[in-house]
């Protein structure tokens, strides 16, 4: 059995030498080599039969979901989709916009949902990885994805590893550069805890928890295909 770390291992120094030139000292044989091995890892990574039609990636923000997620599905040649991406276009606003025109959370994700949904009557989404926001599995979203098959993941990390990723945006879902203080990643930290602590119960309904403390982006990638075997 091929574990996650070599299937990462494997799949990084591919990477680098498919992306070399001649400058590097890299051959086109060499390239196509690597290219070869990629395919390779792909097979490896799908081979196993018990792989649902659809993995569904959830947990706190920033923890990694879009990165991670589209990771996956490169490994395993499949769709990729971020369902923040989907719900703005489906509804043609971004997301803090749609928030604002509800008066709670659970509205909003009842309303958020039909995005959702649209997405997986969808031929193109029959296999793929999809990366669900925090309340993924709560309301709504949950009703939809009851309705498929599929896996549901949550990725869990530490609270200082996800301060780490965290991200800024503007109204309209522009990113905003923001460098904080440390007044400020206390406060942060505090809020990422209280997120994980929030979300644990709903995140109790999935097929399976993956602690990615420690990993990159390919390890991550790489353990979740062999946990959903």
């Amino acid at each position: 059995q091929v574990t996650h770390q070599l299937l990462s291992v494997l799949w990084d120094f591919a990477r680098r030498v498919s992306g070399c030139g001649p400058t590097n000292g890299c051959s086109r044989s060499c390239r196509q080599a690597a290219h070869r091995l990629i395919n390779v890892v792909r097979t490896l990574s799908r081979n196993n039969k018990s792989i649902q039609m659809r993995i569904f990636l959830t947990g706190v923000s920033c923890v990694g979901k879009t990165t991670i997620g589209r990771k996956i599905a490169d490994l395993l040649g499949i769709k990729f989709f971020d369902l923040d991406q989907e719900i703005k276009r489906f509804f043609d606003t971004s997301i803090e916009r749609l928030q604002n025109r509800f008066l709670s959370t659970h509205s909003f994700r009842n309303e958020a949902a039909k995005a959702l949904v649209d997405l997986l009557s969808r031929p193109d989404s029959r296999m793929c990885v999809l990366a669900l926001p925090p309340s993924g599995l709560m309301g709504g979203y949950l009703r939809a994805i009851k309705k498929v098959k599929g896996n549901t993941v949550v990725l869990t990390d530490k609270p200082e590893n996800i301060l780490k990723r965290i991200k800024f945006y503007d109204l309209d879902s522009r990113p905003i550069e923001k460098k904080l203080t440390s007044k400020e990643k206390k406060l942060y930290l505090k809020k990422i805890t209280k997120d994980i602590t929030y979300f644990r119960k709903s995140y109790q309904r999935a097929s399976l928890q993956v602690d990615i403390s420690g990993l990159d982006a390919n390890q991550s990638a790489c353990k979740v295909i062999e946990a959903v075997k």
